[in-house]
């Protein structure tokens, strides 16, 4: 994030070498403080591992209460001192931190592993800079609890039989970029520029009482999936993998 005087500045800038210099070692070697915000379940897993074997930063990592989007607002009321150092997020957060000027201009010498990532998956600011990490490419499917699901999955109208009362786990809006919506409008003809299909259908299926759960948090996915409160869902491919890993999972990545 892009403070007037960030972490980052006195680590590289002139004035901060010199002052580490001179304090005693044991402070000029202590690890810099950051606060990172990521999501639940094996993301969040996963992230505490590798960051582990940094030992020139100390992270506190904080959960996203919702989808990645809900951080905005907390930034802005702080803005111009949010606390946030690092955000996981999907690219719709990130164009609306790079127009509100929030993130920090990286380079290859910060990151070198960044010349290994193809450029059209780096955001970059106004000047051009880069301001993003790419750390995973997601796919987003609908997927079902093969042993528990009251009907083998294949098609979205699907979604509305009887036999499926309870069932479905859907994400809340501020989840998978909505994109469990676009879904729905896919099915009936619209498309990311016309979701009203999509808005209409969803009014369908909460009428038809075949949603048990609303989702906040890939947490709340998969502790409904895995007490089979619900066995039919939409979401991404990393907590259908942890879910796979218990249970009889059917995830709709090749369907016509």
């Amino acid at each position: 994030m892009r403070n007037a005087f960030t972490r980052r500045n006195v680590l590289t800038s002139g004035a901060g070498l010199v002052t580490a210099a001179s304090l005693p070692l044991h402070r000029a070697m202590a690890a810099v403080p950051l606060i990172g915000v990521d999501w639940g379940g094996p993301l969040i897993e996963a992230t505490k591992k590798i960051t582990a074997g940094d030992k020139n930063v100390s992270i506190t990592w904080e959960l996203h209460s919702g989808g990645a989007g809900t951080i905005l607002p907390k930034i802005k009321s702080a803005w111009p001192t949010p606390k946030y150092d690092i955000v996981a997020a999907w690219n719709p957060v990130f164009l609306t931190m790079i127009n509100e000027g929030w993130l920090e201009p990286l380079t290859f010498d910060d990151i070198p592993n960044l010349r290994d990532v193809l450029p059209d998956y780096i955001l970059k600011d106004g000047t051009g800079a880069m301001v993003t990490v790419p750390r995973s490419v997601a796919g987003m499917f609908w997927g079902y609890r093969t042993d528990t699901a009251p009907l083998k999955l294949q098609r979205i109208e699907q979604l509305f039989e009887p036999k499926l009362k309870g069932q479905i786990c859907w994400p809340g809006p501020s989840i998978n970029s909505n994109l469990q919506v676009l879904s729905l409008a896919l099915s009936a003809g619209g498309n990311e520029r016309n979701m009203e299909p999509g808005w209409e259908l969803l009014k369908k299926l909460a009428k038809s009482g075949n949603i048990g759960r609303v989702a906040q948090t890939e947490s709340d996915f998969i502790s409904s999936m895995s007490t089979g409160e619900t066995s039919v869902a939409f979401w991404n491919m990393s907590p259908w993998k942890k879910l796979a890993g218990n249970f009889a999972v059917t995830v709709l990545t090749r369907v016509p």
